[in-house]
């Protein structure tokens, strides 16, 4: 005996089921008597023109090569074979889906074998371009949840895609909460294929709406958006080079996760999820509220793996110090050295000119709870958000330059190292060439000296941004220069030489007395642009001067989510970069935020949803 299951795929929306695992009570419970086939319709639709906040972007974006739908009980647990459909099964089968919510639909039968004593199914995922989909038909729903992944495009371009996620009820227990899976009911499930190909043919499939892991981000600048800084008598004019989203979830669930915070050293558990009346309270005024949409099944929200974990650097030495490794972090930064290597070789089509963006990043959803945006005091709210990072070098007068500090506070330009030290030198007063205290050194013993940013030593638990140096002992010094050391016996001042002992106390004595430099190695500086989400306002957000004001952030104000589009347009760069004291320091935004002179515009798109899945079991 045959039963026949059909379903249609929404591609690009969200959707999903089992929320509430425990005491359900669906209309489809009964187990298999002996072995035997069911069958599935499923669709994509083709790309349809942008309306409605929507957007179907680029056809490649869109394309389905493999499909996966793996079966589930009324307890979340596998039952039946998973059905595959690859290459040639997926011809000649998309139509115009004729909803703006909805990229592709595409309408086929699917064989659902079941064996003797086997549960029929009650819930269903679709899994679209998997990547990898080692274990699909042993995991239980549960287990689902808890999965991650890292890559969101194959190597072969096409795009994963799996159930859409939102806040809606269910039909078999009439509850409100996380739809995951998609339910199936008693009256969806066909003894013949006849028979469900007459219900899709009538209107009568069930929908399965899927949604892409990746988000997509791009950046346009405008031709005209570069302006001069002057400083000093000279200008300055930065020249973009490469961008690319930073401070990015190294990976990201397989499916979109609403999860609640966890107790103290508890980790982050995506399969604790909020009630819906609870994800409302979070979402409250003055921030955004449309944050779930029942009727476009799906939510313009989710947590990312590094949700809630409030450890975020202050600073690049927090993350790739020069004498330690300081921490791990949930996010990744990215220097000039990982950015540009990127861009040259084509990894995500990605590129800058000063007329246009080659192509658009596809990146992990990343999202970070407020109280880490909030907490301006002890945090660094700019490292704790998704951003987007242009990088590129100056020109100064016109030529370009090799490195060169700044005294932004004096404005003041030093266009080599010679000069920055020489003016350093001028300042201090605590190191002597003689044991008798009478000769400061100065320019005369500049061989002892080197501008540099503080080591570890130096520092001890100060952050120190990395584009900071300032005047610090050479090892040469040992042995060859004096500082203070207080009185003798007689009370007459005594100078005691320089030792390895006592060098990082030199130092940092010198540091304070000297104070710092901004250094920007061959000229590289950046720009950071924190990925507004659509919660946004800048009303809110932003203070007068047009600084992000994180302690009125609320929830959904910024972040990366999947499926969304992001589009930044800058009309201009008129401010300073921020220096890079190496190609290879890691990408910390200031926490001072001096990059606010970047108008930037973001739209955010409700991408390809990857078409509505018609499905009817």
């Amino acid at each position: 005996m045959k039963t026949k299951l059909f379903l249609g795929l929404a591609a690009g929306v969200l959707l999903a089921s089992c929320a509430q695992k425990e005491n359900l009570t669906p209309s489809v419970s009964g187990v298999v008597e002996f072995d035997q086939t069911r069958y599935l319709s499923v669709s994509l639709s083709s790309p349809a023109s942008a309306t409605k906040g929507f957007e179907h972007g680029d056809a490649s974006e869109s394309v389905v090569k493999e499909l996966i739908f793996v079966f589930y009980d009324k307890d979340g647990n596998p039952t039946g074979n998973l059905k595959t459909f690859r290459d040639n099964e997926l011809d000649n089968a998309f139509t115009p889906s004729g909803n703006a919510n909805v990229t592709k639909f595409w309408t086929s039968v699917v064989p659902i074998e079941m064996f003797q004593g086997q549960t029929l199914p009650a819930y269903v995922m679709c899994y679209v371009n998997p990547i990898d989909s080692k274990n699909l038909s042993s995991s239980s729903l549960l287990a689902v949840e808890a999965s991650k992944r890292k890559a969101v495009v194959g190597n072969d371009n096409t795009f994963p895609m799996t159930n859409s996620v939102y806040y809606g009820t269910d039909p078999l227990t009439g509850r409100v909460g996380r739809l995951m899976a998609t339910p199936v009911k008693s009256d969806q499930l066909f003894d013949s294929e006849s028979a469900a190909q007459a219900a899709a043919e009538s209107g009568q499939a069930l929908d399965i709406y899927v949604e892409r892991y990746a988000a997509k981000i791009g950046i346009d600048l405008a031709s005209n958006a570069i302006q001069a800084y002057e400083i000093d008598g000279h200008s300055l004019t930065f020249v973009p080079e490469f961008w690319r989203p930073n401070a990015i979830d190294e990976e990201m669930f397989v499916t979109k996760t609403f999860g609640l915070r966890p107790g103290e050293g508890e980790e982050f558990d995506p399969t604790k999820t909020p009630s819906y009346d609870e994800m409302n309270k979070a979402f409250v005024a003055p921030g955004w509220t449309a944050w779930n949409d029942e009727a476009n099944h799906r939510c313009y929200w989710a947590c990312s793996p590094s949700y809630y974990n409030n450890k975020y650097p202050r600073v690049s030495d927090d993350i790739d110090d020069l004498e330690n490794n300081l921490g791990e972090y949930s996010l990744k930064y990215f220097s000039y050295n990982e950015i540009a290597a990127d861009a040259k070789s084509k990894k995500y089509e990605n590129g800058f000119s000063t007329t246009q963006v080659d192509g658009y990043f596809y990146s992990r959803e990343t999202t970070t709870a407020i109280e880490a945006i909030n907490d301006v005091q002890n945090g660094n709210p700019a490292a704790a958000v998704a951003s987007a990072v242009i990088v590129g070098h100056y020109l100064v007068d016109g030529q370009a330059a090799s490195t060169f500090y700044l005294d932004t506070h004096n404005k003041k330009y030093y266009g080599s190292e010679a000069d920055a030290k020489a003016m350093l030198l001028s300042r201090q007063g605590i190191v002597f060439t003689d044991p008798e205290g009478k000769n400061i050194a100065s320019t005369e013993s500049a061989g002892f000296f080197n501008v540099e940013h503080p080591k570890s030593a130096v520092r001890g638990e100060t952050p120190v941004a990395g584009r900071y140096v300032t005047l610090q002992l050479a090892e040469s010094a040992i042995g060859n220069l004096y500082i203070y050391g207080g009185t003798d016996e007689t009370r007459d001042v005594i100078y005691t030489a320089v030792t390895a002992e006592n060098i990082a106390e030199v130092n940092k004595q010198l540091w304070s007395q000297v104070n710092t430099l901004e250094i920007f190695d061959n000229g590289r500086g950046f720009f950071n642009i924190p990925i507004r989400h659509l919660g946004f306002n800048a009303g809110r957000c932003l203070t007068e001067e047009g600084k992000y004001d994180w302690e009125k952030a609320c929830r959904g104000d910024y972040g990366i989510v999947r499926n969304h589009v992001y589009n930044i347009n800058v009309s201009s760069i008129k401010g300073l970069a921020t220096g890079l004291r190496s190609a290879d320091q890691p990408i910390v935004p200031p926490k001072d935020d001096v990059n606010y002179y970047v108008a930037a515009r973001l739209n955010i798109l409700a991408w390809n949803v990857v078409n509505a899945w018609d499905v009817e079991l």
